[in-house]
Protein backbone atom coordinates (compact mmCIF):
# COMPACT_ATOMS: atom_id res chain seq x y z
CA UNK A 1 0.00 0.00 0.00
CA UNK A 2 1.07 3.58 -0.60
CA UNK A 3 0.60 5.39 2.70
CA UNK A 4 0.53 9.02 3.79
CA UNK A 5 2.91 8.63 6.73
CA UNK A 6 5.41 6.02 5.54
CA UNK A 7 5.33 5.87 1.75
CA UNK A 8 5.20 2.39 0.23
CA UNK A 9 4.50 -0.24 2.89
CA UNK A 10 4.02 -4.01 2.78
CA UNK A 11 1.36 -5.50 5.03
CA UNK A 12 0.61 -9.13 5.72
CA UNK A 13 -3.03 -9.97 6.38
CA UNK A 14 -4.18 -13.49 7.15
CA UNK A 15 -7.51 -15.19 6.53
CA UNK A 16 -9.09 -12.48 4.38
CA UNK A 17 -11.16 -15.07 2.50
CA UNK A 18 -12.57 -16.58 5.68
CA UNK A 19 -16.20 -15.88 6.53
CA UNK A 20 -15.11 -14.91 10.05
CA UNK A 21 -12.30 -12.60 8.90
CA UNK A 22 -12.27 -9.17 10.50
CA UNK A 23 -10.48 -7.73 7.45
CA UNK A 24 -12.23 -8.79 4.23
CA UNK A 25 -10.57 -9.26 0.82
CA UNK A 26 -13.14 -6.88 -0.72
CA UNK A 27 -11.26 -3.99 0.91
CA UNK A 28 -8.34 -4.47 -1.45
CA UNK A 29 -9.80 -3.54 -4.81
CA UNK A 30 -7.45 -1.38 -6.94
CA UNK A 31 -7.15 2.22 -5.70
CA UNK A 32 -9.36 1.63 -2.66
CA UNK A 33 -8.85 4.41 -0.11
CA UNK A 34 -8.28 2.94 3.35
CA UNK A 35 -7.60 3.95 6.93
CA UNK A 36 -4.97 1.66 8.43
CA UNK A 37 -4.03 1.22 12.08
CA UNK A 38 -0.67 -0.55 12.42
CA UNK A 39 2.41 -0.67 14.63
CA UNK A 40 4.89 1.48 12.72
CA UNK A 41 7.70 0.81 15.22
CA UNK A 42 8.10 -2.81 14.19
CA UNK A 43 11.43 -3.72 12.57
CA UNK A 44 9.85 -6.36 10.36
CA UNK A 45 9.43 -5.61 6.66
CA UNK A 46 6.01 -7.30 6.84
CA UNK A 47 3.60 -5.46 9.12
CA UNK A 48 0.34 -6.93 10.43
CA UNK A 49 -2.32 -4.17 10.59
CA UNK A 50 -4.51 -3.99 13.67
CA UNK A 51 -7.43 -2.39 11.84
CA UNK A 52 -8.32 -1.53 8.23
CA UNK A 53 -11.44 0.34 7.17
CA UNK A 54 -12.69 2.21 4.11
CA UNK A 55 -11.74 5.88 4.14
CA UNK A 56 -13.89 6.96 1.16
CA UNK A 57 -16.53 4.97 -0.68
CA UNK A 58 -15.78 4.53 -4.41
CA UNK A 59 -19.06 3.17 -5.74
CA UNK A 60 -18.68 4.60 -9.25
CA UNK A 61 -15.12 3.33 -9.74
CA UNK A 62 -16.07 -0.14 -8.56
CA UNK A 63 -19.40 -0.20 -10.41
CA UNK A 64 -18.42 1.32 -13.77
CA UNK A 65 -16.44 -0.99 -16.09
CA UNK A 66 -14.53 1.87 -17.74
CA UNK A 67 -13.54 3.47 -14.43
CA UNK A 68 -12.71 0.09 -12.90
CA UNK A 69 -10.39 -0.66 -15.81
CA UNK A 70 -8.71 2.74 -15.48
CA UNK A 71 -8.30 2.06 -11.74
CA UNK A 72 -6.53 -1.26 -12.42
CA UNK A 73 -4.24 0.49 -14.93
CA UNK A 74 -3.40 3.41 -12.62
CA UNK A 75 -2.86 1.00 -9.73
CA UNK A 76 -0.21 -0.81 -11.79
CA UNK A 77 1.39 2.50 -12.83
CA UNK A 78 1.63 3.64 -9.19
CA UNK A 79 3.15 0.34 -8.04
CA UNK A 80 5.76 0.45 -10.81
CA UNK A 81 6.57 4.15 -10.32
CA UNK A 82 6.58 4.84 -6.57
CA UNK A 83 9.20 2.91 -4.59
CA UNK A 84 10.05 5.26 -1.70
CA UNK A 85 9.39 3.95 1.79
CA UNK A 86 9.12 7.44 3.23
CA UNK A 87 6.45 10.09 3.49
CA UNK A 88 5.79 12.40 0.55
CA UNK A 89 2.74 14.39 1.53
CA UNK A 90 2.38 16.23 -1.78
CA UNK A 91 2.56 13.03 -3.83
CA UNK A 92 0.15 11.24 -1.50
CA UNK A 93 -2.33 14.14 -1.70
CA UNK A 94 -2.09 14.14 -5.50
CA UNK A 95 -2.79 10.40 -5.75
CA UNK A 96 -5.56 10.49 -3.12
CA UNK A 97 -7.33 13.48 -4.66
CA UNK A 98 -6.96 12.05 -8.17
CA UNK A 99 -8.78 8.91 -7.08
CA UNK A 100 -11.60 11.02 -5.66
CA UNK A 101 -11.70 12.99 -8.92
CA UNK A 102 -11.96 9.77 -10.95
CA UNK A 103 -14.87 8.74 -8.74
CA UNK A 104 -16.70 12.02 -9.42
CA UNK A 105 -15.86 12.70 -13.06
CA UNK A 106 -18.59 11.94 -15.61
CA UNK A 107 -16.36 11.36 -18.65
CA UNK A 108 -13.29 9.31 -17.69
CA UNK A 109 -12.13 8.53 -21.25
CA UNK A 110 -8.88 10.51 -21.01
CA UNK A 111 -8.43 10.59 -17.24
CA UNK A 112 -5.52 8.12 -17.21
CA UNK A 113 -3.52 10.10 -19.77
CA UNK A 114 -3.86 13.33 -17.83
CA UNK A 115 -2.97 11.50 -14.59
CA UNK A 116 0.21 10.04 -16.11
CA UNK A 117 1.44 13.45 -17.24
CA UNK A 118 0.68 15.12 -13.89
CA UNK A 119 2.38 12.29 -11.99
CA UNK A 120 5.69 12.99 -13.77
CA UNK A 121 5.91 16.25 -11.79
CA UNK A 122 6.41 14.17 -8.64
CA UNK A 123 8.63 11.54 -10.26
CA UNK A 124 11.20 14.05 -11.51
CA UNK A 125 10.80 13.96 -15.29
CA UNK A 126 8.00 16.40 -16.10
CA UNK A 127 8.28 17.48 -19.79
CA UNK A 128 10.36 20.63 -20.22
CA UNK A 129 10.16 23.43 -22.78
CA UNK A 130 7.29 24.10 -25.14
CA UNK A 131 5.99 23.19 -28.54
CA UNK A 132 6.62 25.85 -31.21
CA UNK A 133 7.65 26.19 -34.85
CA UNK A 134 11.25 26.27 -33.66
CA UNK A 135 10.89 23.33 -31.21
CA UNK A 136 8.21 21.04 -32.71
CA UNK A 137 9.60 17.67 -31.55
CA UNK A 138 9.39 16.23 -28.04
CA UNK A 139 12.34 13.98 -27.21
CA UNK A 140 11.26 11.25 -24.79
CA UNK A 141 14.79 10.45 -23.61
CA UNK A 142 15.80 14.07 -22.99
CA UNK A 143 12.36 14.98 -21.67
CA UNK A 144 12.07 18.25 -23.58
CA UNK A 145 10.90 19.87 -26.80
CA UNK A 146 13.60 20.42 -29.39
CA UNK A 147 14.28 21.54 -32.94
CA UNK A 148 15.42 18.20 -34.37
CA UNK A 149 13.70 14.84 -34.59
CA UNK A 150 15.61 11.85 -33.25
CA UNK A 151 15.12 8.15 -32.53
CA UNK A 152 13.27 8.90 -29.28
CA UNK A 153 11.30 11.89 -30.58
CA UNK A 154 7.56 12.23 -31.16
CA UNK A 155 6.30 13.48 -34.51
CA UNK A 156 5.01 17.04 -34.76
CA UNK A 157 1.33 16.18 -34.34
CA UNK A 158 1.86 14.02 -31.26
CA UNK A 159 4.30 16.56 -29.80
CA UNK A 160 1.70 19.28 -30.23
CA UNK A 161 -1.00 17.10 -28.66
CA UNK A 162 1.29 16.36 -25.72
CA UNK A 163 1.98 20.05 -25.17
CA UNK A 164 -1.70 20.99 -25.43
CA UNK A 165 -2.62 18.25 -22.92
CA UNK A 166 0.07 19.50 -20.52
CA UNK A 167 -1.57 22.90 -20.73
CA UNK A 168 -5.07 21.71 -19.92
CA UNK A 169 -6.61 21.02 -23.34
CA UNK A 170 -9.23 18.28 -23.13
CA UNK A 171 -8.51 15.20 -25.21
CA UNK A 172 -12.14 14.17 -25.50
CA UNK A 173 -12.50 15.70 -28.96
CA UNK A 174 -9.37 14.02 -30.37
CA UNK A 175 -9.53 10.75 -32.27
CA UNK A 176 -9.18 7.39 -30.52
CA UNK A 177 -6.09 6.65 -32.63
CA UNK A 178 -4.39 9.90 -31.56
CA UNK A 179 -5.17 9.25 -27.89
CA UNK A 180 -3.83 5.71 -28.07
CA UNK A 181 -0.63 6.86 -29.79
CA UNK A 182 -0.12 9.54 -27.15
CA UNK A 183 -0.71 6.99 -24.37
CA UNK A 184 1.81 4.58 -25.89
CA UNK A 185 4.41 7.35 -26.11
CA UNK A 186 3.81 8.47 -22.52
CA UNK A 187 4.31 4.87 -21.36
CA UNK A 188 7.53 4.77 -23.39
CA UNK A 189 8.48 8.01 -21.61
CA UNK A 190 7.97 6.28 -18.25
CA UNK A 191 9.97 3.25 -19.39
CA UNK A 192 12.93 5.43 -20.35
CA UNK A 193 12.97 7.30 -17.03
CA UNK A 194 12.05 4.64 -14.44
CA UNK A 195 14.55 1.76 -14.14
CA UNK A 196 12.88 -1.65 -14.26
CA UNK A 197 9.49 -0.22 -15.22
CA UNK A 198 8.79 -3.19 -17.48
CA UNK A 199 5.70 -4.13 -19.43
CA UNK A 200 2.23 -3.18 -18.24
CA UNK A 201 -0.15 -6.14 -17.90
CA UNK A 202 -3.27 -3.97 -17.78
CA UNK A 203 -2.62 -1.88 -20.90
CA UNK A 204 -4.27 -4.18 -23.45
CA UNK A 205 -7.42 -4.47 -21.34
CA UNK A 206 -7.53 -0.69 -20.90
CA UNK A 207 -7.35 -0.16 -24.66
CA UNK A 208 -10.06 -2.76 -25.25
CA UNK A 209 -12.52 -1.25 -22.76
CA UNK A 210 -11.67 2.43 -23.04
CA UNK A 211 -12.67 3.16 -26.64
Amino acid sequence: MYTESFGLQTYIIGGVHSKKAKIKSALFMPLTLLDVVANSSTKSSLIRPKEISVSQSLQHIQGDIQKATIAIFLNEIILKSIKEEEANLELFAFVYNSILLLEKTENSTTFHIEFLLKLTQFLGFFPQGKYSEVTPFFNLKEGMFGSQIGVDSLDKNTSKLLFETLNGLSLTSTSKESRRLLLDKIIQFYTLHIPGFGKLKSLDVLKEINA
